[in-house]
């Protein structure tokens, strides 16, 4: 099974203390606000996999995807011989048959979404 998961993490705008951004008032910003940052978008993608009964095969899988570009970190709920959960984090959403590669590269079988 593989499912996508965006996530806001949006940054509130920091209180002014007056005077610009350091509260001291010659720093050269404009006016005495802070200017919001963009919001940070976080994307999950699970993979349920089967076949991994160690942390060497964490360390198998978490090797490949890492390596696949935009892979920021990648996290596994092992569950020795049975179905572990592999999340990929990225800033964008990533290709599902590139990321499900790099699992197979490393000797593991992704299970397909049940009908």
């Amino acid at each position: 099974m593989t499912s996508n998961e965006i996530i806001d993490l949006a940054v509130a705008e920091a209180p002014s203390a007056g005077g610009g951004c350091c509260g001291g008032g010659g720093c050269g910003c404009s006016g005495g606000a802070a200017k919001s940052a963009p919001a940070v978008v976080s994307v999950r993608t699970d993979f349920a996999v089967e076949g991994m009964t160690c942390n060497h095969c964490v360390s198998s899988v978490t090797e490949e995807l890492s390596e696949v570009e935009g892979v920021a970190s990648v996290t596994v709920n092992l569950v020795e011989s049975g179905t572990s959960t592999v999340s990929v984090h990225s800033a964008a959403p990533l290709s599902i048959p590139v990321l499900e590669a790099a699992i197979a590269e490393a000797g593991y079988t992704v299970v397909a979404d049940p009908a």
